[in-house]
């Protein structure tokens, strides 16, 4: 017996290590050489990411996660009959998920997120009976989801998000009385949400953004899902109202059903003390009445509250001072694009940690308060397309961190404020169609070298333009026009797209500056741009976040950018996106990558979002010249490289030591050289 037991221990050995070296050799691209430790001179128990059981020495977990594999998934996976874990998230890995994968019926987890596999999910995953993770998400999966996945009766988390899936969800998923994540936004799902899935007490994460799904929420989803965390049903077309019993899921602490049609008054939300997020944006709620903000009230419980975002609705009433109520954690607070009217209340002075606030196409009216420059932490302040009067308080000059300002289509009379001349880190400005008067001030001109794009048009500006005019030449655009402005428009601005009264000069603008000057991109714009940020278009990554290849269209023009998104698990990472900010201002070198545009957003799930936007270096890294990939062999010369140093050298010399504020880059390395 025992003889027999060891023979078929070595065969079972034997098809394990046959099967490891057959997933190998479909790898095509091993840049970090991770599976050269995958050969006969070790057992392959000691391979690098090979989990073996200690007894009989089978493979029990394959894990290789983030190490940039390129090629196919073997079909002799499904001969790792013991496999646990499997997790190849984050690679390159394409065609097909092998039908095989339904033998491994121990499976647990199966990680598969992140690659470019195509073709449909297969049937046979469930026969995985075992599986309590499965994750399929930021593939190019298309088709149907397999109705047979509801077998998976231990199934936790399932997750298809960011693919190319079609058809209805199906209602076999409310069998999964085990699941809590139900990860599908951004797929092309029609139909309504499945009656069955409201037999899942244990829903934790419900994420259907960016689908085509349709229909009304059932009435007692409240008390259905009591556990709801997260509900995530944005940019979908749902109707009818925003279901009471939701107050019922006390845990929930993210509400997202913006873009879509849901009517009626926004029910009490008292019973949602964890609610950190709240986006109803883009719909048909309020009905233009004075109480239809009633729900604000109901608000003030939850302490945690960090962004209330209600832009785009029918909301009528005024912004009372129980606002001030509200967490003082907010950091986000839009109520733009309603019938919103009264005064500006003095509560909102309490929302001390506000980084962005936007009143901007109602019907406000009185003054702006001088409160205003108490929100300390403010970064874009909206007040666009009212009816605002007065003088702009001196106090805005409080307001130190502030990257975009736009009071434009008011009433406000009187001077520009030279106090704005404290807002160093302003890129964008603009108070056009008011009633404002006097000259420009020269303290205004002197903090817009890095903004890029400042509009004091349809005024009653006189005088001359600033002498300091021409440390603009960097704008993108400037628009003066309809004042009663005098005198010469300086020499030199010399790349600005300008517009006046009594000038008609219109130099020519290269691509990037005039793309900087008018372009405002979003999360969206910048996600098609880099294909849902896919790894093909992936060319770096550092502490920060990561580098992408785009192109952005604007204007029937398309333009090659990168995209640097920063990591926001890091730690100080908005202090590092005021930081970059604010160096590149005043950085001018003809080494130095230009920055085009910037982009403060929310992603689908509604998490904030940071990027900023270069030109795009077409020649690549000198990483990539010094190292290159034998498959695309190149070369530098001896005299290109010392060319290279010494541009190299001149850049760091200029940010040492000719920069308004001196920088020190910490980071330098080949792979940040970039090669035009």
């Amino acid at each position: 017996f025992s003889l027999q037991s060891t023979d078929y221990m070595l065969k079972s050995n034997e098809t394990d290590q046959l099967a490891l070296l057959q997933f190998k050799a479909k790898v095509t691209h091993d840049p970090l050489e991770v599976l050269r430790s995958w050969n006969y001179s070790r057992h392959f128990c000691q391979w690098k990411g090979v989990t073996c059981s200690p007894r009989h020495q089978r493979v029990t977990g394959l894990r290789l996660p983030s190490l940039l594999l390129q090629g196919s998934l073997s079909p002799d996976i499904g001969n790792l009959s013991f496999l646990r874990v499997l997790d190849l998230k984050n690679n390159s890995l394409r065609n097909e998920i092998p039908q095989e994968i339904g033998y491994l019926f121990r499976l647990r987890i199966l990680e598969l997120n992140i690659n470019t596999f195509g073709g449909q999910i297969p049937d046979n995953i469930s026969h995985c009976v075992n599986l309590e993770s499965l994750g399929l998400g930021v593939n190019e999966l298309v088709g149907k989801v397999p109705g047979k996945l509801g077998f998976l009766s231990k199934l936790q988390i399932l997750v298809v998000h960011l693919n190319s899936l079609s058809g209805e969800i199906p209602s076999s998923l409310g069998n999964l009385s085990s699941l809590q994540v139900l990860s599908a936004a951004r797929n092309q799902f029609v139909g309504q949400i499945p009656e069955t899935l409201s037999q899942l007490k244990r829903m934790l994460y419900l994420l259907l953004g960016v689908n085509k799904l349709s229909g009304s929420l059932p009435s007692d989803l409240g008390f259905t899902l009591p556990n709801l965390e997260q509900l995530n049903i944005g940019d979908n077309q749902f109707t009818g109202p925003i279901p009471a019993s939701i107050s019922n899921a006390s845990n929930l602490m993210a509400l997202l059903i913006y873009m879509n049609g849901f009517s009626g008054k926004v029910p009490s939300l008292e019973n949602l003390h964890k609610l950190q997020r709240v986006i109803i944006s883009q719909n048909h709620l309020g009905n233009g009445e004075k109480d239809d903000l009633e729900f604000f009230s109901s608000l003030v419980n939850a302490s945690g509250l960090e962004l209330l975002e209600i832009s785009g609705n029918n909301f009528g009433g005024m912004l009372l001072e129980t606002v001030g109520n509200l967490s003082t954690r907010l950091r986000k607070l839009v109520v733009g694009n309603n019938q919103l009217f009264g005064n500006i209340p003095s509560g909102l002075r309490n929302l001390v940690n506000l980084e962005f606030l936007d009143l901007g196409f109602n019907q406000f009216t009185g003054r702006i308060p001088g409160i205003i420059g108490d929100l300390h932490k403010l970064q874009g302040l909206e007040l666009k397309g009212n009816k605002f009067m007065g003088e702009i308080p001196s106090s805005i000059g409080n307001l130190t961190l502030l990257i975009t300002l736009n009071f434009a289509e008011n009433m406000l009379e009187g001077s520009i404020p030279s106090s704005l001349g404290k807002c160093q880190n302003l890129i964008l400005l603009n108070l056009s169609n008011n009633n404002l008067s006097d000259t420009i001030p020269t303290e205004v001109i002197g903090l817009s070298s890095f903004s890029i794009y400042l509009d004091l048009s349809q005024n009653q500006l006189n005088g001359p333009l600033p002498s300091n005019f021409g440390i603009l030449k960097n704008l993108g655009v400037i628009d003066v026009s309809e004042n009663k402005l005098s005198g010469e428009i300086p020499s030199s601005i010399g790349s600005c797209v300008m517009g006046t009264t009594h000038h008609e000069w219109e130099p020519a603008t290269p691509p990037s500056a005039l793309l900087a000057s008018v372009l405002r991109v979003s999360y969206q714009n910048l996600f098609k741009a880099t294909d849902g940020f896919s790894l093909e278009n992936l060319i770096g990554a550092g502490s920060f976040g990561s580098v992408y290849k785009g192109i952005l269209n604007h204007d029937d023009h398309e333009t090659l950018v990168a995209v640097k998104v920063l990591n926001l698990q890091h730690r100080g990472p908005s202090k590092s996106f005021m930081a970059e900010c604010q160096a590149l201002r005043s950085v001018r070198h003809r080494n130095l990558v230009k920055i085009i545009t910037s982009c403060a957003s929310v992603d689908f799930q509604g998490n904030d979002f940071e990027a900023l936007v270069y030109e795009f270096m077409v020649n690549g890294s000198l990483e990539e010249w010094l190292h290159p990939n034998p498959e695309a062999p190149r070369n530098l010369n001896l005299l290109q490289r010392l060319n290279i140093a010494v541009d190299v050298a001149s850049a760091l010399d200029y940010l040492h030591h000719y920069c308004e504020t001196p920088i020190v880059h910490c980071d330098l390395k080949p792979s940040n050289v970039l090669l035009d």
